[in-house]
C-alpha cells in the first residue's frame, strides 16, 4: 500500500512542477497571458490525465495498455490545442 501512495504522491507533485512551467513564462515575459482560470483549467486537465493514465496502467492488462494511454494523452492534446488556438474550430476554443 506505501507503494501506491507513493506513486501517486509523486504523479500528484508533477502536475504543479508542470505548471511552474508556463508560471515562469508568465513572470519572465509579457508574450504569455494566462489568467489564474487558466492555470487552474490546465491543472484540473493534468490531473484528469495523469489519474486516467495510472488506472489504466493499474487496472488494464498488457493487450490494450499502450493503445489507452496513447487515446488519453491524445485526447490532453487535442483539448489542449483546441482550448489554445481553435485548432478544431468549437466554440470553447481560446482567443
Amino acid at each position: 500500500m506505501s507503494t501506491q501512495v507513493n506513486k501517486i504522491g509523486w504523479l500528484l507533485l508533477a502536475i504543479p512542477m508542470l505548471l511552474l512551467i508556463p508560471l515562469v513564462a508568465l513572470i519572465a515575459t509579457d508574450q504569455m497571458s494566462w489568467s489564474p482560470q487558466d492555470f487552474l483549467i490546465m491543472g484540473l486537465m493534468l490531473l484528469a490525465t495523469v489519474m486516467v493514465i495510472y488506472f489504466v496502467n493499474k487496472k488494464v492488462s498488457n493487450k490494450y495498455r499502450g493503445w489507452l494511454i496513447f487515446g488519453a494523452l491524445l485526447i490532453f492534446f487535442l483539448i489542449w490545442a483546441e482550448m489554445g488556438v481553435g485548432l478544431l474550430g468549437s466554440s470553447f476554443a481560446g482567443d
